[in-house]
C-alpha cells in the first residue's frame, strides 16, 4: 500500500478532475504519517503532459523536476 511504502514525494494527475487534488490526496485517511504528506511533498501536475505521449511530453518531464527539484529552477 501507499501508506507502506512511505513515499518521500507524491505525485498525482488529479487536478484535471479534482479541485484541489493535493489537498484530497493530504486528507486521506491514514496517510497523515506518509512522509510526502508531513512533508508538504505532495505536487499535481497537469495530466496530458506526463501521460499523452507527444511533442508535449518533454514539459512533462519539467513539471515533475520542478516540483520534486524546485531549488534547480529558482533562476
Amino acid at each position: 500500500s501507499m501508506i507502506a511504502a512511505n513515499p518521500d514525494v507524491i505525485i498525482t494527475t488529479y487536478g484535471y478532475y479534482t479541485k484541489d487534488a493535493v489537498s484530497e490526496v493530504k486528507a486521506r485517511k491514514g496517510w497523515q504519517d506518509v512522509n510526502a504528506v508531513k512533508n508538504g511533498q505532495v505536487f499535481d501536475v497537469h495530466s496530458d503532459l506526463v501521460t499523452r505521449s507527444g511533442p508535449r511530453l518533454i514539459e512533462g518531464v519539467e513539471e515533475l523536476a520542478k516540483a520534486v527539484y524546485p531549488n534547480q529552477f529558482d533562476n
